[in-house]
């Protein structure tokens, strides 16, 4: 149901969490980068729209479909977004996830016609972030790493917040994080978590990399 109908028929647009559709924001610093749309000719140029707007939007929906093959990253925050290439200059296609990433979001990234994209997550620095690379990393098995700054640890110290960790929350995703097996970052970072009792968020990656 679209929120439209949620709204004529319930009352309410809240009553659908997700709608039909989705659009997402998605930009690159790189020459000749185009989204497909499956089964067309129909090219989407995000090169030259980022170097006139800024970014592109696509829609995602049922009867619109989009492919790509190349490098990605999916980023949790908007101003870490808009400024990707200051942290990830090598990658292809930016695209902003608005903090939790939907189901039509993953559903698309894992679908056949994004099989040949190599995923890069980079969010928060606290067990919710962590819990969405977990999410995206089982959705698109064996093509996802996360993002991790060397002297992490060093940031979540200096730069850290307790409520990163210590909310209600972050308790949760923080206990979800200690089930995942096999997953040798996740346990560092858990560990981490727990030692320094903080996370940070992921713009410090832009302040520490500003230009003097």
């Amino acid at each position: 149901m679209s929120r439209a109908d949620a709204v004529l028929h319930l009352g309410n647009a809240e009553s659908v969490r997700a709608g039909n559709v989705q659009g997402v924001f998605v930009r690159t610093i790189k020459p000749n980068v185009v989204i497909r749309r499956n089964g067309s000719a129909e090219l989407l140029d995000v090169s030259f729209l980022t170097a006139l707007s800024g970014g592109a939007a696509i829609l995602l929906a049922e009867e619109r479909k989009w492919e790509f093959s190349g490098t990605i990253a999916t980023i949790e925050n908007e101003e870490a977004f808009w400024r990707h290439h200051m942290v990830l200059p090598e990658i292809d296609l930016a695209i902003y996830v608005r903090g939790k990433m939907s189901n039509r979001l993953l559903q698309w990234l894992a679908s056949a016609p994004m099989a040949n994209c190599q995923i890069t997550h980079w969010g928060d620095y606290d067990p919710i972030g962590v819990l969405e690379y977990v999410r995206l990393q089982r959705s698109c098995i064996g093509r996802v790493r996360l993002h991790v700054p060397d002297g992490l640890e060093d940031l979540v110290a200096r730069f850290g917040k307790r409520r990163l960790v210590q909310s209600d929350k972050q308790t949760q995703a923080l206990s979800s994080l200690r089930r995942v097996a096999g997953n040798e970052i996740v346990a560092q970072l858990v560990e981490m978590f727990e030692r320094q009792g903080k996370g940070v968020e992921q713009e410090i990656l832009l302040a520490l990399t500003r230009p003097v």
